[in-house]
This record gives C-alpha cells, sequence and structure tokens, in this order.
C-alpha cells in the first residue's frame, strides 16, 4: 500500500520554533562550548532528492522519516538556532532511509558545501554497480568519510557485510577514509561483528555511531566498552546520546581523544524524552502527533515526560557537559577535553 504524503516543512517550522526556556537553557550550555566546533553527524537531502513512494514502511514509522528535506540553507538556520555566535564545521552525508536518491545528494553536497566543510559519501550497496559506483567515489578523494546503512534499501539489512560490503570496505582502508557504522542493533549484540571487522580490516578507522546505538547504562555496558577499547582503530561519536551516564562511561573506557560530538542534525531540533517502556524497551516521547508516533502509547506514558521538554540538541550537549565534568580533575583538563570533543578529535579524524 503507498505510503502517505505528509508535511514534512510544517515539522520543520515547529522545530525551528523554541520556547523562552530553551533559549535560556541553550546560552547556559553554550556558553560552556569552544567558539569553534566541529559536528561530525550531520544529514541531508533537498526536496527533488526525496520520494515518499519509496520510503519504506519500516523508515514511516521510525522518527529518521521526520525531516526528509533538509538543505545546506536549513542547516545554517540550525546553527543559528543551536548554537548561535559559534563557528560549526559539519561533516555531512545524506539522509540514511531508502525513498532519498543518496547520488544526487552525494553530488550536491560536493559541489555546494561550504569550503570549511566536509562530506562523507553515502555508499550504496543494493547492485553490483551500486558497489562499483561506491568504490569509484572512494577512488575520486572527494571524501573524508564513508557512511552505508541499514535502512538505506528498500528492506532493511541487518548484517553488516551485507550493507558494507567487504569490497567497499578493503577500499576505504585502502583510501584511509573512516567509516561511520550505525549498527541495526545495539553495540551489546553487534560487538560480535564490530570485532570481526576489525580483525578483518586492521587498519580501517571506525566510527561507532551513538556511541555504538547506546542508549541507556546496562549491566554490559563496561565489560562492552572495555572490548572496544582494545581496538585503538574504534572510536564514537555521541550524536543523539542524551543520558549523561552512557557518555561517561564512554569517557571512562576510550578516553577523551576517542569520544567525537555529533549532533545528528536534522534530528537535533526534535523535542524528545527517552524512557524505558516495560514492554517495549527504550522508546522516545515527543511534544507533536508526527506521523510515526504510537498516541495510544504517547497517551499512556506521556506524564514521565518533564514539563519543559526540550531540544535533544540541548540534552546532549547537557549529557556531554555534565559527563565532562566528572571525569576532569582540574577546571583547565575540563576545558581540555570540551576542546577535544567538541573540535580536536574530529578535526584530526576527518580532516578539517
Amino acid at each position: 500500500m503507498p505510503l502517505p504524503e505528509y508535511d514534512y516543512r510544517k515539522y520543520f517550522e515547529h522545530g525551528m520554533s523554541p520556547t523562552e526556556y530553551e533559549t535560556t537553557y541553550r546560552d547556559v550550555l553554550n556558553g560552556r562550548l569552544p567558539s569553534d566546533i566541529v559536528d561530525c553527524h550531520v544529514h541531508a537531502a533537498e526536496a527533488q532528492d526525496f520520494d515518499v513512494g519509496k520510503m519504506s514502511d519500516f523508515a514511516w514509522h521510525h522518527m529518521v522519516s521526520t525531516y526528509p528535506e533538509t538543505t545546506l540553507e536549513q542547516s545554517e538556520a540550525i546553527n543559528q538556532l543551536v548554537l548561535p555566535d559559534r563557528s560549526i564545521k559539519k561533516l555531512r552525508f545524506a539522509h540514511a532511509f531508502a525513498g532519498i536518491n543518496h547520488k544526487r545528494v552525494n553530488d550536491y553536497l560536493i559541489s555546494e558545501s561550504p569550503s570549511k566543510d566536509r562530506v562523507a559519501l553515502f555508499g550504496l550497496s543494493d547492485s553490483e554497480e551500486d558497489i562499483e559506483y561506491t568504490v569509484e567515489e572512494l577512488r575520486t578523494g572527494n571524501y573524508t568519510g564513508l557512511k552505508m546503512y541499514y535502512m538505506s534499501s528498500p528492506e532493511p539489512k541487518f548484517n553488516l557485510y551485507d550493507y558494507f560490503p567487504k569490497t567497499v570496505l578493503a577500499e576505504a582502508e585502502a583510501q584511509g577514509v573512516p567509516i561511520i557504522l550505525h549498527f541495526p542493533r545495539t553495540l551489546s549484540r553487534s560487538i560480535g561483528e564490530l570485532e570481526d571487522l576489525v580483525a578483518n580490516f586492521p587498519k580501517l578507522q571506525v566510527m561507532l555511531a551513538h556511541v555504538g546505538v547506546t542508549w541507556f547504562v546496562h549491566d554490559g555496558i563496561d565489560k562492552m566498552l572495555e572490548k572496544v577499547s582494545d581496538h585503538k582503530n574504534v572510536f564514537v561519536d555521541t550524536s543523539g546520546v542524551t543520558e549523561k551516564d552512557v557518555v561517561l562511561k564512554a569517557l571512562q573506557h576510550l578516553g577523551p581523544n576517542r569520544v567525537l560530538y555529533g549532533s545528528d542534525e536534522p534530528y537535533n531540533i526534535l523535542r524528545e524524552f527517552s524512557y524505558e517502556n516495560p514492554d517495549l524497551g527504550p522508546r522516545i516521547l515527543c511534544d507533536h502527533p508526527y506521523h510515526w508516533v504510537d498516541l495510544k502509547e504517547f497517551a499512556e506514558y506521556g506524564h514521565l515526560a518533564p514539563p519543559d521538554m526540550t531540544y535533544s540538541q540541548l540534552q546532549q550537549v547537557d549529557a556531554l557537559v555534565t559527563a565532562i565534568g566528572e571525569v576532569a580533575n582540574t577546571p583547565s583538563q575540563e576545558d581540555e577535553i570540551i576542546q577535544l570533543i567538541f573540535h580536536d578529535n574530529a578535526q584530526e579524524k576527518f580532516g578539517f
């Protein structure tokens, strides 16, 4: 059955209208941040690059489909909303879900992105031609990262080498291009695939998006991150992570040189609250009836959300700054770690 159209631009307008509380909260948090920031996890696409008719049902019922249009101009507006008075450099790549013309977005970002930014190739794996395209694009030298994703195909691919083919990984390793790896499942369920990956491609730099899709602290998190720490070519971004203790665990096990700030733009302007549903596990509540929201769930559990539900961006930065404060021994060391995570680490890894 065809998926319905939806007014995603209205969604964007809603997200771009901050409350007085959010503005005050933002300014307090941003006072702790460097004047120059590198954001290593930013999505993009123009409206002409999006076809809802080709979106999978999986993506339709997922928050990834909230803002299919995120142009460079909109990205700059988001800058002014969430990080005013800061100079932001971004690692950009296409929206990841099926229904996006990824080749066209790759071309758009290469030709139109500001010179201060960098572009990660969005690779394709649905055919031999797709894989050949991805390898040839890597060889152009235009990209400083490679993103491939399990939901970019009409049907999700849950095995690592299905959405990140070995031929492509070998080329990325040869070109010295780090990959951005978003596992379909949590890191605790994917650690075996990660260890196989680094064994097969020992020189490949691997950035685990969203701290390996770790939204909550769980019983095995220390053992899991300790395994990750053994692989010096693996690092994490904190995009979308709003739980301070997850960031704290990453800092404790990996050290501040292997943790990078990423906003997950444009999803950073979603107002959301993470909670543990007794039947469904980790879930989010939000402040707007988006097409993917389970209204019955919201009615049942909405009371758990705080009265001032704020942008994910603010919660992410708060989690980072608070966790950094807990691992730093002195104020000067705290400033040094903030500088590493919000700027220096991504600058080194992605060639800014």
